[in-house]
């Protein structure tokens, strides 16, 4: 947590400065990308549910009066 707090603040003085640095990019990228992945199922998943034939009200047979 202290590691995390002090790149979160600017302070990559520990060791290799790209490997925390990374991390930080790394692990949003990842939840980016499985949000992207869950709403391209989503978006197949609804192209592909069957839509109820829709009633053609013009069609209808009006009553007799």
């Amino acid at each position: 947590m202290r590691v995390a707090a002090e790149v979160a603040a600017g302070d990559l003085s520990h060791g290799d400065p790209a490997v925390p640095a990374a991390g930080f990019t790394h692990a949003p990228h990842i939840a980016l990308y499985g949000t992207a992945a869950v709403c391209a199922l989503g978006t197949v998943a609804i192209a592909a549910a069957p839509a109820q034939p829709r009633r053609d009200t013009a069609a209808a047979p009006t009553p007799s009066g």
